[in-house]
C-alpha cells in the first residue's frame, strides 16, 4: 500500500500540491480559474442576469469601492435581487469546489489519476461513515451504494420519506443522499425540512438529488436546509465533491450560539433556516419571558427577538436583558413587521443593536449576524449616525462601518436625523450634502446649537465636482468632508480620528468637572478651616487669637480714617457658681445662648464679636460713637434679661444676666488712648465698674477715667 502524505492543509487542492500530484504553480493556475468575481460575472451573464454593459457598471464600481464583492456591487447598483446573488453564489461554489473539474478541463490530470487521488484524500479526512440513502429507484440507490462503498462508507438504502424518517432513527447516519422526488406523500425537500427542524437531527448534513438543477431547485433545497444540490446523474467525482464538501460542512459551522425568540412557530422556522446552515447551535423561544430566561441560562452570543409575543413583549425583554449584569452585553436585534422611525428609536432606546423588517430577505439577517460575529473582537465602542436620502447609498455606508465594527443608524432627512440624535445618541453624524427638506448646512447648525448633540462631529459627504459645499459645511460646524467616491479604509481612517478627538474632549469636560468639584470641596474645606482657624468652635464668633489680629486693624483704620472706633467687654454675671452648679455641658449652653444675644444686637457686616476667654466676650463696632455703643450694650444686657434663662445660683436675679464695659475712640478729640491695649485697658475696668455697682449693668469707661488708677 503506498504511503500517503500528512494532510497539512483541508482543502483538496492543497492535497493534492503536498502528494505531487500536481505543481504549486499548476494550482495557482486552477486559483486564477476559481475566481469568484471574475466567475460571478461569466455566470451572472450565462444566467442571463446581466449583459456586458452591466458587468462593466459592477467593475467600475469594484474599483471606487475596492472591498466590496461583485454580488455585493451588483445588488448596491440595483441590478440584481439577493435571491438572484444566491443562485450565482451557489452556482459558483458548485464550480469553485470542482477542482478535479478544472484539472481534467486544462489537461492536467486524466480520469483515473484524479479518481484515485480522491479515494487517497478522502481516507485521510474521511469523517462520514454512516450514509443513508433516500431514492425510490432501486438502480439509482444501488450506484450510489457501490460508488460510495468503494471509499469506505456503511451504506443504508429506503425508498421514501416514512422510511427516511424510521431510519435516521436508527441508523443514524452522519450524512444523508436524498431525492427530491420521492414515493409517497413527502417529498425530499419536507423530509429534510422535517430532519433540520429536529433537533437531535439538524445537524446531520443532507444533499439533494434534483432531476434538473435549477434556481426554484436550489431556493426549495436551501429553504429545507440542505447542503448541496445534485443533478441526479452526476459524476462519481462530483458526487464525492458534494460528500467532502457535506463532510466538512458541520465541522465549519460556525459555534456561537444563538437564540430565536419568537412565538409564532413559522416565523421561528424561517429565522432557523435562514442561519442553521450557518451556526450549529440554535436555540428557540417562545415569549419575551422565557427569552430572558434562557439567556440568562444559555448565555448566547447574539438574540434575534420578536416585538409582539405573549407573556412579556420584545421591547420589555430586551430591557431586562440589558438590565441584568449577567446578560447586558448579549447584543439583541429585533426582527418585526413595525417598520417606523418612532419603533426604531424606541427599539434602539431599549437596547437593540439592529432592526430586520418581516419578511427580510433572504441571506442579509445572516450576513449580518455574521460579520456582527466577525467583529466582535475588534468592535469599537462607536455608534454612527448616517443621514442619507438614498438606500443604496445608506445600505452602502451602513455595510462598512458594520463590517468595522460601529453601531449604526440610519435616517433619510435631517428632521429624522435630529429625533434619532436624542434616542441614538451618536458619536458622530455623516450626512449627505443634498438632503429633502432641512438641508445639511442647516442640519449641521442645528446639531452645533443642541446642548445634547454640540460635541457631536459631523462629517459631510459630496462629490469631487461640489468642492464648494464641504468649504460650506465646514463654515457650518462640519469638522471634516468625504468625497465620493470614497476610500473605505481612508474613511474609517477619519471618523476614527473624529470620534477619539470627540472621546478626549468628553474626557477632558469630565475632568474639568471633577477638577471643578475638586476645588468646590477644596473651597469648602479651606472655609471650614478658616472658621476653626479664627472661630471658636462653642459659639461660632472669632476666637480670641482672631480678635487680636481684628482690633490692631481696626485700631490702626480708626486713626487713618479719623472715625470713632468703639468697644465693649461683656461678662457672664457669677458664671463660676452657674457652672458649678448646672454642670459644664448647661454652662456651655448658656454661654452658646448669651452669644446668640450678643449676634442678634450687634449684626452689622462691620460689627465684631469675640469669646474673649471662659465667659467673656468682646466687640468691636468701628465708627460708632459712645451713645451707639451704649445702645448695643443695653440691647444685649437687656435681650439676656428678657430670656430669664434660670440661675438659682446668682446674687443679682433668678435668671442670668450680664455686666458690660464699654469705651469709644475719638481720633479727632484730644486725650485719646494712644496704643489699642490702653482701649481694651478701659474697656475692662468699666466692665469692673459694672460688676462693682451690682452687675447686670452697663458701664462707660469715660465715666470712670479717674478712678482707673484706684479700682484694681
Amino acid at each position: 500500500m503506498k504511503k500517503v502524505p500528512r494532510l497539512k492543509a483541508g482543502g483538496f487542492g492543497e492535497y493534492l500540491v503536498l502528494s505531487g500530484v500536481i505543481t504549486q504553480e499548476q494550482y495557482a493556475r486552477v486559483k486564477t480559474v476559481q475566481n469568484i468575481n471574475r466567475l460571478m460575472g461569466i455566470i451572472a451573464k450565462g444566467e442571463k442576469y446581466l449583459n456586458d454593459n452591466q458587468v462593466e457598471k459592477v467593475v467600475e464600481y469594484m474599483l471606487d469601492y475596492p472591498t466590496v464583492k461583485f454580488g455585493e456591487a451588483a445588488i448596491a447598483l440595483g441590478l440584481i435581487d439577493p435571491s438572484q446573488h444566491r443562485h450565482l453564489m451557489h452556482l459558483c461554489l458548485a464550480r469553485k469546489t470542482r477542482i478535479g473539474e478544472i484539472l481534467l478541463n486544462l489537461g492536467l490530470l486524466d480520469q483515473k489519476r484524479l479518481n484515485d487521488a480522491l479515494v487517497d484524500f478522502h481516507l485521510i479526512r474521511q469523517k462520514s461513515k454512516r450514509v443513508l440513502v433516500v431514492e425510490p429507484a432501486a438502480n439509482v440507490s444501488m450506484m450510489l451504494e457501490l460508488t460510495l462503498k468503494k471509499y469506505g462508507y456503511e451504506i443504508e438504502r429506503v425508498p421514501d420519506g416514512d422510511s427516511a424518517i424510521a431510519a435516521v432513527a436508527s441508523f443514524k447516519p452522519t450524512l444523508i443522499l436524498c431525492s427530491a422526488a420521492l414515493d409517497g406523500p413527502m417529498s425530499g425537500y419536507e423530509i429534510c425540512s422535517e430532519i433540520k427542524n429536529n433537533p437531535d437531527t439538524k445537524s446531520i448534513p443532507i444533499i439533494i438529488f434534483a432531476a434538473t438543477v435549477t434556481k426554484e431547485a436550489i431556493d426549495k433545497a436551501f429553504e429545507a436546509g440542505a447542503a448541496h444540490v445534485l443533478k441526479l446523474s452526476c459524476k462519481e467525482s462530483e458526487l464525492l465533491d458534494a460528500v467532502m464538501q457535506a463532510e466538512g460542512t458541520e465541522s465549519r459551522k460556525r459555534t456561537e450560539r444563538i437564540l430565536v425568540a419568537d412565538d409564532s412557530p413559522l416565523a421561528r422556522m424561517v429565522v432557523l433556516n435562514e442561519l442553521s446552515p450557518i451556526w450549529g447551535d440554535i436555540h428557540l423561544a417562545e415569549n419575551g419571558e422565557q427569552a430572558v430566561k434562557m439567556a440568562k441560562e444559555l448565555q448566547p452570543d447574539i438574540i434575534t427577538m420578536d416585538v409582539e409575543m405573549p407573556v412579556m413583549n420584545g421591547l420589555d425583554a430586551c430591557r431586562n436583558i440589558r438590565n441584568d449584569p449577567t446578560t447586558e452585553n448579549i447584543p439583541v436585534i429585533f426582527i418585526t413587521a413595525n417598520n417606523t422611525l418612532e419603533f426604531r428609536e424606541e427599539g434602539f432606546a431599549a437596547g437593540a443593536v439592529e432592526y430586520f423588517a418581516k419578511p427580510f430577505k433572504a441571506g442579509h439577517l445572516a450576513i449580518f449576524i455574521k460579520t456582527l460575529f466577525e467583529m466582535k473582537n475588534a468592535r469599537k465602542d462607536g455608534k454612527i449616525l448616517i443621514v442619507e436620502n438614498s438606500p443604496s447609498e445608506r445600505h452602502i455606508f451602513s455595510y462598512f462601518l458594520q463590517k468595522n465594527g460601529y453601531a449604526v443608524f440610519g435616517a433619510r432627512n435631517g428632521e429624522e436625523s435630529l429625533k434619532a440624535v436624542n434616542s441614538f445618541k451618536p458619536d458622530l453624524v455623516i450626512t449627505d450634502s443634498h438632503l429633502p427638506g432641512m438641508n445639511a448646512f442647516e442640519l449641521t447648525k442645528r446639531l452645533a446649537e443642541e446642548e445634547k448633540s454640540r460635541s457631536t462631529p459631523v462629517i459631510m459627504v459630496t462629490s469631487s465636482k461640489e468642492k464648494g459645499e464641504a468649504i460650506q459645511g465646514l463654515a457650518a460646524g462640519a469638522v471634516d468632508y468625504i468625497v465620493k467616491p470614497f476610500d473605505e479604509s481612508e474613511m474609517i481612517a477619519r471618523l476614527q480620528v473624529h470620534i477619539r478627538n470627540k472621546r478626549l474632549l468628553e474626557q477632558i469636560v469630565a475632568e474639568k468637572e471633577k477638577l471643578g468639584d475638586a476645588l468646590s470641596k477644596l473651597e469648602d474645606a479651606n472655609k471650614i478651616l478658616e472658621r476653626l482657624a479664627v472661630g471658636d468652635g462653642l459659639t461660632g464668633l472669632s476666637n480670641r487669637r482672631h480678635f487680636d489680629e481684628l482690633i490692631r486693624v481696626e485700631w490702626s483704620r480708626a486713626w487713618r480714617d479719623e472715625k470713632p472706633l468703639s468697644f465693649l467687654m461683656l461678662d457672664i454675671d457669677f458664671f463660676k457658681k452657674y457652672n458649678d452648679g448646672y454642670g459644664h455641658q448647661q454652662g456651655d449652653t448658656c454661654i452658646k445662648k448669651v452669644a446668640g444675644a450678643i449676634k442678634q444686637i450687634a449684626k452689622r457686616p462691620t460689627d465684631i464679636a469675640a469669646r474673649y476667654g471662659g465667659e467673656e466676650f468682646a466687640i468691636i463696632l468701628p465708627g460708632t460713637v459712645a451713645n451707639g455703643a451704649f445702645l448695643v450694650a443695653e440691647g444685649i444686657r437687656a435681650l439676656v434679661e428678657a430670656w430669664q434663662i434660670p440661675h438659682e445660683y446668682s446674687g443679682v436675679a433668678p435668671y442670668v444676666t450680664v455686666s458690660i464695659g464699654y469705651v469709644c475712640l475719638d481720633p479727632t478729640e484730644p486725650n485719646q488712648p494712644k496704643e489699642f491695649k490702653e482701649l481694651i485697658e478701659m474697656a475692662d475696668k468699666a466692665l469692673y465698674k459694672s460688676k462693682h455697682d451690682g452687675r447686670n449693668r452697663a458701664s462707660q469707661a469715660d465715666e470712670y477715667a479717674a478712678s482707673l488708677a484706684t479700682v484694681e
